[in-house]
């Protein structure tokens, strides 16, 4: 289940010809995707409801997690698992506070961070 060709390249087209877009799953992508399309996906998509980030490496940060928070308020699906240590809590108490709908979050494999 491994994504083999995307990047920050597809995934920002992605985000730029689908604004409309609810579910992102770039899970196990390791290192391929980073904040700089997570920027993208947040400044083009704030309709996102489910988000996955599992396995990224540590390429998408608190950084990233935090602009999501800010412009996609309607999340209410975040899997940050296995990003081992790249996303803290400083990220997550963001969502918390500007994202009434969350009902999932995965934390699992963060190093003890979150």
């Amino acid at each position: 289940r491994e994504a083999g060709g995307v990047t920050d390249a597809s995934i920002s087209v992605i985000a730029r010809c689908c604004p409309r877009l609810s579910h992102l799953n770039v899970s196990l992508t390791r290192g391929k995707i980073s904040d700089v399309s997570i920027r993208v996906v947040a400044e083009r998509c704030p309709e996102l409801r489910h988000l996955a980030i599992e396995g990224t490496a540590r390429e998408i940060t608190d950084s990233g997690v935090g602009l999501i928070a800010l412009r996609c308020p309607e999340l209410e699906h975040l899997d940050v698992s296995f990003t081992y240590g790249a996303v803290t809590d400083a990220s997550l108490e963001r969502v918390s506070q500007l994202c009434p709908r969350l009902r999932f979050l995965n934390v699992a494999g963060t190093d003890g961070k979150v």
